[in-house]
């Protein structure tokens, strides 16, 4: 046996079989024909009675061992296999599956990249015996997504799946009582204690046919798939699990006369789906979103190993059969990306390539670029034009190739695409045109999902629709990667050139022709990268409908077909889905959806002009893709990564709890939308003072975290808000902070906890990993005055929810009783103190308004430019809209965690001092109290008629879409208020007190009512009440409000600016001098 070429792993492949002998032939010839130099094959035979003993023999000299005899079983098979390999990286191939085209050199490149990983995992086809025909076994790129896969989520392929032979051996390889998801199992063993590198590239084919053991299992497989979650997840059922059960008991039962139970199964995977769509990002099951410790492997030409050590593809003996390629890229001001483009096509090495370049005139270095290249490129020029259109058709009636293409001068083509086209056209004479597949990346070549309506994909999978349909632009997803398409230029010559009078959609145009008269063949292979960045032309969706519009109008039906209204009535339903799908169904929108249809049949006018909104909105349908805000991220459920492989920063962050989701409380939720927006740009380490009570609630965020300390003992300290208000029970009764104590109860209490759990492992971190930045949650997190002296370490920021000095003033001014006001006084005393001497230790400060901002920098000289303002925001999609009906019940609701002092003020004023009011003239109106921590007073109004006080809810939107309105009349308190924003987002009025309006960018009598008084409240609440359309315009104001100024993605869209400001900016300089005095009143209150 040699050994590996330098930086080539050795791959070694165990082939189970029995009885096999009519696909084994293939399976094994697809290994040996990838040609891979450093191979091991050991076969596995479990006694057949076949012709495999003949087949096997027929290869039985490139064969590292095979052995015919009976075995334990399949998994026992693969394992006594493994015992026979040395290979850095193993993998079984099922006898009926077979591997894809060039697979062994692509993970061998993935390894060459990323050395060491556990797991090497890729894409497949699944392929269809009786009906001949090969489909993607996912269109999407490729994730590993451990949460989804313990839980029963199938979304990877076994034969595209290749392990550390260290890591297989570590793990115990596979357990031989498993006869159906052994391959499941042991790859949540591996990943649970090592990453891995996911390689967007089709590797194996899976062959799907009536006996297989997958088919057959039925019952018995849905057992063993339940135990394995079972084991996995110590839950009794998932719904992964229960999916496979239900899908399993839809096969069982088809053809036995039961439609009655068999659409109640339906109707319980697809119940299911929305389940995974919520928790994953996608129904279908596999999630969007992958784990932060996983890399993955572009083939990028900068990166791609030696082509010639490593062929990409096997070309032709003699090279005249190889047709002329000529490859145009327009370019205007994108020296930025222009090299990188050139190299992609330069390095491909084909021998008969031509390559010209069309600048138009530009003036950002560029041509400097193209000299530095003119020696190697076929033709340059630097001239203005009239768009990228026109020097297209400029390049290609200079071209001489008989293939041509034109690459953008922002794409990238990967290795050996050129290659791979031509040898298609070379061995298909009548082949006209040949696309593939791409790869969506960003400014810094790392993968950005991209939107493709229905779902977020970084895998840009080409496929030409069926040219009847391709004028309907608006309800399918245009997927033709553009840089991957290569055409003869008898194709051209027959269809004509590129329409000019297009800016933006130049290329679906000519596609469109090329369809109708083109033989097309699909290349299922990655074969470009598509760049999306902010100067790209994709960045403004709305000026693409535009012109789709234009293009698609006059291939609609004729006026007086039978198919003209059904085509207006789907396009106008699609139209102001995407516009205006969560405004609310009044006379606005009916005008808009009339003048879109009188446009659309008289053809006077273009709609995708009308109402144009003042920013571009995302396509829901139609759209080929938009990316996600931000940078290369993506969505999941509630979850927001980043997909780069290099994050900007490294940050630890320190709060009183994990967040979990849905949050029971503002600084819960506050904290996991900003910690999940972090890790679009950082790698997190995360301490936790206290453990989370998850109840039911999915902890969306600790994957993503590079590490979480979490306390050891989950009941060695109770939940925060427990804590919280036990300390303003104390504080209203009189008895808060003793008068030793330098600070208020809050901070001082939390002093000798953060000495006993966090000081040891936190210097520790400090030392050995050094972060970035270290976040602080929430104001009166005191842990900066025990970090002692940082030196040149981390910066850090303190994440407040509040001004603690001016929610404890507030607090004392409301308190009832001279004793306790005076003790509340006191405390409110020591919270400035400690306020003043816990802001001098940070560098920077994250606050909840404009207003909270101007108190820290008018009280507390806290720097300006140091102080960045994140309103609460929401998550639209989450807080759906939903309008009230003329029957709406007649109930006000209240919602927060009543353990806080004031909601619990406030909602004891509503029930005792407003309602009371209201009943006067509406005594059917029903009072529900919701949310955790009501004490003694509050549980005591519940009669289960008139006023409900629920406790803590799994689920609020339930009691805001039924609710008639939210009344919020808060006394005390500071910050922004998230059941405002909340219930502004689901359709529902809000009637509060001025503070509940305070620091949001609120308009009374337009998005809320505000009354000061009892009898003020009162009064608005039952104009809301009495007036339907008040409430409904009030509920319309408020969701559109929050759509445009309070959503995460706006509220946080200046984080990585200002984190970046902040690298560049010098510690704070009174730091130091601030030490020594905040060191004595540590200590005396600890």
């Amino acid at each position: 046996m040699s050994s590996s070429p330098p930086g080539w792993p050795r791959i070694s492949v165990v082939v189970p079989s029995y009885n096999q002998g009519g696909f084994l032939r293939e399976a094994l010839a697809s290994i040996f024909r990838q040609g891979y130099p450093d191979l091991e094959v050991v076969v596995m035979d479990g006694g057949s009675t076949d012709d495999s003993v003949a087949v096997i023999r027929s290869f039985a000299k490139r064969l590292t061992y095979w052995q015919s005899r009976k075995d334990g079983g399949q998994s026992a098979a693969i394992n006594a296999g493994m015992e026979h390999c040395t290979g850095q990286l193993v993998a079984w191939l099922n006898s009926d599956d077979y591997y894809w085209r060039d697979a062994l050199w692509t993970v061998g490149r993935a390894y060459a990249a990323h050395p060491g990983f556990g797991l090497y995992l890729g894409n497949g086809l699944r392929y269809d015996q009786a009906a001949g025909r090969y489909a993607p076994f996912s269109r999407r790129h490729v994730v590993l997504n451990r949460e989804a896969l313990r839980h029963g989520l199938d979304y990877l392929l076994q034969p595209a799946c290749f392990f550390l032979r260290e890591a297989w051996r570590e793990a115990g390889g596979l357990h031989e009582d498993l006869h159906f998801c052994m391959d499941w199992d042991v790859l949540l063993r591996i990943a649970g204690r090592h990453p891995a590198v996911l390689i967007n590239e089709f590797l194996a084919v899976s062959r799907e046919y009536q006996a297989t053991k997958t088919s057959t299992g039925a019952m018995r497989r849905a057992e063993e798939i339940g135990r394995v979650i079972r084991e996995h997840t110590q839950a009794e059922v998932t719904p992964g699990s229960l999916y496979f059960l239900l899908e399993t008991l839809l096969g069982v039962t088809a053809g036995q006369g039961l439609d009655g139970l068999r659409s109640h199964l339906w109707a319980g995977m697809v119940a299911l789906q929305g389940e995974f769509a919520r928790r994953f990002g996608a129904a279908d099951s596999f999630p969007a979103v992958g784990d932060p410790q996983d890399r993955t492997y572009l083939p990028l030409p900068a990166t791609a190993a030696d082509d010639h050590a490593a062929p990409l593809v096997h070309p032709p003996d003699d090279f005249e059969q190889l047709p002329s390629v000529s490859i145009v890229t327009p370019s205007f001001n994108q020296a930025e990306f222009l090299g990188q483009t050139l190299d992609s096509i330069l390095a491909q090495n084909y021998p008969r390539l031509e390559t010209i370049v069309l600048d138009a005139g530009s003036t950002d270095g560029s041509v400097d670029v193209l000299r530095r290249y003119a020696d190697r490129l076929s033709y340059w020029v630097s001239e203005p034009d009239r768009g990228p259109a026109q020097a297209i058709n400029k390049g290609f009636q200079r071209a001489s190739g008989e293939i041509l293409a034109w690459v953008n001068s922002d794409d990238l083509l990967t290795p050996g695409a050129v290659w791979e086209a031509a040898r298609l056209f070379a061995e298909d004479p009548d082949l006209d045109l040949v696309y593939g597949n791409a790869l969506y990346i960003d400014e810094r070549n790392d993968l950005v999902l991209a939107d493709h309506g229905s779902y977020r994909t970084g895998l840009y999978y080409g496929d030409f629709q069926p040219t009847e349909r391709i004028p309907r632009y608006w309800n399918y997803v245009h997927a033709v990667p553009q840089p991957t398409v290569f055409f003869r230029r008898r194709l051209l010559e027959a269809c004509g050139h590129l329409d000019e009078s297009y800016q933006f959609i130049f290329d679906f145009e000519l596609f469109f022709r090329f369809a109708q008269k083109a033989r097309i063949r699909k290349l299922e292979r990655t074969q470009a990268f598509y760049r999306i960045h902010t100067r790209s032309k994709t960045s403004d969706w709305n000026r693409f409908l535009v012109e789709l519009y234009r293009f698609s109008r006059p291939r609609w039906p004729a006026l007086r077909s039978r198919h003209f209204l059904p085509y207006v009535r789907d396009y106008v339903g699609c139209y102001m889905k995407r516009r205006w799908g969560n405004c609310r169904r009044d006379w606005r929108f009916w005008a808009r959806a009339g003048i879109a249809a009188l446009a659309a049949t008289t053809r006077l006018g273009n709609p995708e002009t009308f109402f144009l909104p003042p920013r571009p909105k995302k396509a829901t349908g139609g759209a080929p893709f938009l990316p996600e805000e931000g940078h290369g991220l993506a969505t999941a459920g509630p979850v927001v990564r980043a997909c780069s492989s290099r994050p900007a920063y490294r940050s630890l962050f320190l709060s009183y709890l994990l967040p979990y989701h849905p949050g029971h409380f503002g600084g819960e939720i506050r904290d996991f939308y900003l910690l999940r927006h972090l890790l679009s740009v950082s790698r997190v380490e995360f301490f936790a003072l206290y453990p989370s009570p998850p109840e039911g609630r999915a902890d969306l965020l600790g994957p993503y975290l590079e590490a979480a300390h979490l306390p050891a003992a989950p009941t060695e300290v109770p939940p925060l808000p427990s804590r919280v208000g036990r300390g303003l029970s104390r504080l209203r009764r009189g008895a808060a902070s003793g008068p030793k104590s330098a600070f208020h109860q809050e901070a001082a209490v939390r002093l000798p906890e953060i000495e006993a759990r966090w000081r040891a492992p936190l210097q520790a971190v400090l030392a050995e990993r050094p972060p970035d930045f270290l976040f602080v949650s929430p104001q009166t997190n005191p842990v900066a005055l025990r970090l002692g002296s940082r030196g040149p370490g981390p910066r850090l920021i303190l994440a407040s929810y509040d001004v603690e000095t001016v929610r404890m003033r507030r607090l004392a001014d409301t308190a009832k009783g001279w004793p306790q006001r005076r003790a509340a006084r006191r405390e409110a005393e020591r919270a400035r103190r400690f306020e003043e001497i816990n802001l001098a230790c940070y560098d920077g400060l994250i606050a909840v308004s404009d207003l909270d901002k101007e108190i820290f920098v008018r009280e507390f000289g806290f720097p300006p430019e140091r102080v960045l303002v994140v309103p609460n925001g929401i998550d639209p999609s989450y807080f759906a809209f939903t309008p009230r009906r003329p029957d709406q019940r007649q109930a006000v609701l209240f919602v927060g965690s009543l353990g806080y002092a004031p909601n619990r003020q406030a909602a004891l004023r509503l029930r005792e001092r407003i309602l009371p009011r209201v009943w006067q003239q509406r005594p059917g109106t029903n009072l529900w109290i919701v949310g955790p921590g009501a004490d003694g007073a509050l549980t005591a109004h519940h009669d289960g008629s008139r006023t409900f006080v629920t406790g803590r809810v799994e689920d609020v939107r339930p009691y805001l879409a039924a609710a008639a309105l939210l009344c919020v009349p808060l006394l005390a308190g500071s910050g922004t208020k998230y059941k405002v924003l909340e219930a502004m987002a689901a359709g529902l009025p809000v009637v509060g007190s001025p503070l509940a309006a305070e620091g949001l960018d609120v308009i009374e009598g337009q998005h809320l009512l505000v009354g000061d008084s009892d009898a003020q409240l009162a009064d608005a609440i039952l104009r809301v009440l009495a007036e339907p359309d008040l409430g409904g315009r009030l509920a319309a104001q408020g969701r559109s409000l929050v759509e445009n100024r309070y959503t995460w993605d706006i509220a946080l869209a200046g984080l990585s600016d200002w984190l970046a400001m902040l690298a560049q900016l010098p510690r704070r300089n009174n730091l130091d001098r601030n030490r020594g005095e905040a060191v004595a009143p540590v200590r005396k209150a600890g």
